[in-house]
């Protein structure tokens, strides 16, 4: 596992890159902020396919997908993403209102890592990012 050296920490998350993929400006707002005020960079996606078209364009570090999308929902984005060999390795994570447990088996089973339900407090969903930036590097 990397470890960032005493006084580094910062270093290592301002070189994380993170998209958020989300129908609801709101959303991709609150969450922009709530990254880019601890030091993350951060791309935004609207859905599904601009999801995978920015992905494959800057290899983000880690993707928050929403699951309920228009055009293309954040399950087969996920797959799209995951069957790309220069992506497959990329962490998603799952942020839904949907709350049922075969949700989140169906986002585990379309290749999320993780599943957060909305609305998440701060706390988790950091908590989350780094435990899955952590367990890539």
């Amino acid at each position: 596992m990397l470890r960032a050296a005493p006084g580094r920490a910062e270093e290592f998350v301002a070189s994380q890159t993170i998209l958020v993929v989300d129908d609801n400006a709101l959303n991709r707002k609150l969450l922009r902020d709530l990254l880019t005020k601890r030091g993350y960079r951060v791309e935004q996606a609207e859905d599904g396919v601009q999801a995978v078209a920015v992905a494959s364009r800057i290899m983000p570090d880690l993707v928050i997908m929403d699951l309920i999308m228009p055009n293309m929902d954040g399950f087969e984005a996920t797959r799209a993403i995951k069957s790309k060999p220069e992506l497959h390795h990329i962490p998603i994570l799952a942020l839904s209102a949907m709350s049922g447990e075969q949700d989140r088996a169906r986002a585990l089973e379309a290749g999320c890592v993780d599943f957060l339900r909305k609305p998440f407090g701060m706390e988790e969903i950091l908590g989350a990012l780094a435990r899955l930036i952590r367990a890539r590097a």
